[in-house]
């Protein structure tokens, strides 16, 4: 009789001890007062900022916008020097086809009017979506908490092609 009952205790030991895999596991945790989003072909740079500047948004980033215009190749070290000089612009890149990968911080109504005279003064062309193939983005930084709301308020925008949470990536092996 002893044997039987410590055969079963066993067996429920075994048995309670393995746990069913959660059918939807927790979400990877959020970067709080962030949000990601995607902006739709065509959709130029003063339309984005126009709109996000509306929106009350006085920190947020837009990125991978594109000109383009033929330069010769002794003068892309004279348009670095121009675009090094913007404080808005966060990252770019002056190739032989053309200006790539421009990333603006916090464009202000007077810096995106600085920036485009600059544009006009040097007949660059915006190109109407990412060269690369990447969609031209941003990140927007909203208060903590209301994340879900400006989700909703920016995904309700025709300029926008999505907005949603920015999570972080665990470092799981």
């Amino acid at each position: 009789m002893k044997k039987v009952f410590a055969i079963s205790l066993f067996i429920l030991l075994i048995v309670s001890c393995k746990k069913d895999p959660p059918i939807n596991p927790p979400a990877d945790p959020i970067y709080p007062g962030e949000i990601y989003f995607t902006l739709n072909d065509n959709v130029t740079l003063k339309q984005s900022v126009n709109t996000i500047l509306g929106l009350g948004i006085k920190n947020y980033t837009l990125e991978h916008f594109y000109y383009t215009q033929a330069i010769p190749n002794d003068s892309s070290h004279y348009y670095w020097g121009i675009f090094k000089n913007c404080t808005y612009l966060t990252s770019f890149d002056v190739g032989s086809s053309g200006f790539q990968d421009f990333d603006f911080q916090n464009l202000s109504y007077i810096n995106f009017t600085s920036w485009d005279s600059l544009i006009k003064k040097h007949s660059l062309i915006e190109m109407p979506y990412g060269a690369d193939g990447y969609y031209r983005d941003g990140i927007l930084s909203v208060p903590v908490g209301q994340e879900k709301v400006w989700i909703d308020k920016l995904n309700s925008l025709s300029i926008i092609n999505n907005a949603r949470y920015i999570y972080e990536v665990s470092n799981v092996p």
